[in-house]
């Protein structure tokens, strides 16, 4: 596929400065998010719910029902072939990626 290369300008470079420092700061509080719900998990245990001391709902905790997969490892093994018969090769699709990135 051919490379084609479009030179920013002003405006855009000072979007792209913007889209990193949002960018950075979605991942620090991601990370923190993480390690903040790392902690309530641990703190509610086996419990389904969290509530405040006033008695509000703070958070839920449910086990979800168990989801259906198609074993194709075992399917291979009963059918071989067959799998690989009926795969299809979708449209290719564009991915948006930020170069300029910083890592946290």
């Amino acid at each position: 596929m051919t490379e084609l290369k479009k030179v920013a300008n002003k405006k855009l470079e000072e979007l792209a400065d913007l889209y990193r420092d949002y960018e950075l700061e979605k991942r620090r509080a991601l990370k923190e998010l993480s390690k903040i719900r790392t902690e309530i998990e641990k703190f509610m245990g086996d419990n389904v719910i969290l509530v405040s001391r006033e008695g509000d709902e703070l958070f839920t905790w449910n086990w979800t029902n168990p989801i259906k997969s198609f074993d194709r490892e075992q399917f291979d093994i009963d059918m071989p072939g067959v799998y690989e018969k009926y795969m299809k090769l979708g449209d290719p699709q564009r991915r948006f990626s930020f170069k300029a990135l910083l890592e946290v």
